[in-house]
């Protein structure tokens, strides 16, 4: 498990890291919410603290651009020293997933984040699959080329997904065909189609895999 805590008050970014590191748990620190959206850019995470009072760009904000612009996914919990409604209201609205008011024990701050995971369905199965320098999100359809971040189509998405769940392994087109269709049809033509913009794409920009057709079988990612 990965963390991204963002507070711009170093003794709060400390005490919290160190119990999570403590629990085990990865941590990333950012003390701007900009610094925070540069991480973000080309670092998977399975959830983000979000302090809301912060200096230039506020944690609503960032928040905000997480969702629309970034179009990441990843619980969010918030903190702040305002406990008014309309303050969670707009945390809520911009894209927030729960709350959390300060002081608070660490321990409740642990039982919020492990209840917004399990809620999400992050951290029962893998927030993304890597092989050689790609890595692509489980929740969402996007791709790392290195620290390069890319939007996917549904369907390069959903072709995309079975050859970096089963790398090296050989996919038959009905296989592959069944996962991004799903309905009867010859689908033959467009498989052929998208894998040919999926190899495209992974070598423009600079992928160490690549797709490599086996005749007669199918398709498989080395």
């Amino acid at each position: 498990m990965k963390f991204l805590i963002v507070d711009d008050n170093f003794d709060i970014q400390l005490t919290i890291s160190s119990y999570l590191e403590f629990k085990g748990i990865e941590v990333d620190s950012a003390y701007t919410a900009d610094e925070a959206l540069h991480l973000l850019e080309s670092n998977l995470f399975d959830l983000i603290i979000m302090d809301i009072m912060m200096p230039r760009l506020s944690g609503i904000e960032a928040t905000r651009r997480i969702r629309q612009q970034l179009k990441i996914q990843t619980p969010i919990l918030f903190l702040t020293a305002r406990d008014a409604l309309g303050d969670k209201t707009q945390a809520f609205e911009a894209g927030g997933d729960d709350y959390l008011v300060k002081p608070f024990e660490l321990e409740e701050l642990m039982l919020r984040a492990q209840a917004l995971i399990k809620r999400c369905g992050v951290g029962n199965h893998q927030s993304y699959w890597e092989y050689k320098n790609l890595k692509l999100s489980a929740s969402q359809p996007v791709l790392w080329v290195g620290s390069r971040q890319i939007t996917l189509s549904k369907t390069l998405y959903s072709l995309l997904k079975p050859l970096m769940q089963q790398p090296e392994q050989i996919h038959s087109q009905q296989q592959l065909i069944d996962k991004v269709w799903h309905q009867e049809g010859d689908y033959r033509e467009s498989l052929r189609s998208h894998i040919y913009s999926l190899r495209k794409l992974l070598k423009q920009e600079g992928s160490l895999a690549v797709i490599e057709n086996r005749p007669g079988t199918g398709y498989v990612l080395l």
